[in-house]
């Protein structure tokens, strides 16, 4: 019998959730996208307040619909924002992290919150799975911890259990997007897929906004391969897990 095991103890993210079953295993792997992607910007080299103040300047509030979010995405102009981020960021190279927060202001209506149950046994951060031949490990303890070493983690763990929740369960609602485009025809594409996205459930509709951001390597949340941009003494982690031969 294998298992899925999500924990991590954040002062405002604490759960511990395992799941052997196939109709469990959803929850977990979700739980662990939200809570990565709600951490992960507290370990990043930016002011998020200072971001905060521009995001409220230029947009007021996160879109609340998806034609607010395509109305906000035409007027956004990646090297003009990065240039103001240039103030805001801890980093050299750090402005592509600002930039996700940024993004991550503006599509925050759209992420699916999940319940956080259970208490953590460890002061860290954790993604172990041994299940129908998925075998991954992911962990970061937080004492004598970096921050840019848990911030590896969350992207890696965030990652991991992103892609696995698409394959285990939406492989034919979620299509990767394999042609790169640049953000200004963003828009042009959420008009596109405009109906398709208002007539998914919530979870559907949070991956495919997130993945046509992916299709302009800009996303808005952290990636492990940004992370190794900006830190590239660390090791970038095998982002999928590894299977059984």
């Amino acid at each position: 019998m294998g298992f899925v095991l999500f924990e991590a103890d954040f002062p405002s993210s604490k759960c511990s959730l395992r799941a052997e079953r196939r109709e469990n295993i959803e929850e977990v792997l979700k739980t662990a996208v939200y809570v990565c992607r709600k951490e992960m910007f507290n370990y990043a080299p930016i002011d998020k307040k200072e971001i905060n103040k521009i995001f409220e300047e230029e947009v007021g509030e996160p879109a609340g619909n998806i034609e607010m979010l395509i109305e906000e995405i035409r007027k956004i102009k990646p090297i003009s924002l990065k240039r103001k981020f240039k103030a805001v960021v801890k980093k050299e190279g750090a402005e592509i992290f600002a930039l996700s927060y940024y993004l991550n202001k503006l599509t925050e209506n759209f992420v699916v919150k999940t319940e956080l149950k259970g208490k953590p046994e460890n002061k860290w951060v954790a993604l172990i799975a041994d299940w129908e031949g998925w075998r991954v490990v992911r962990k970061r303890m937080f004492e004598g911890s970096e921050d840019e070493e848990v911030l590896m983690t969350l992207a890696a763990i965030h990652n991991t259990a992103y892609n696995k929740v698409i394959q285990l369960f939406y492989p034919n609602e979620i299509v990767e997007e394999t042609k790169k485009i640049s953000f200004s025809k963003l828009h042009e594409i959420f008009e596109n897929e405009n109906e398709k996205i208002k007539n998914s459930k919530p979870i559907v509709k949070y991956y495919l906004i997130n993945k046509i951001f992916e299709s302009s390597g800009i996303t808005p949340f952290v990636s492990p391969i940004s992370v190794a941009k900006v830190y590239p003494e660390l090791k970038l982690p095998g982002i999928r897990g590894r299977r059984k031969k």
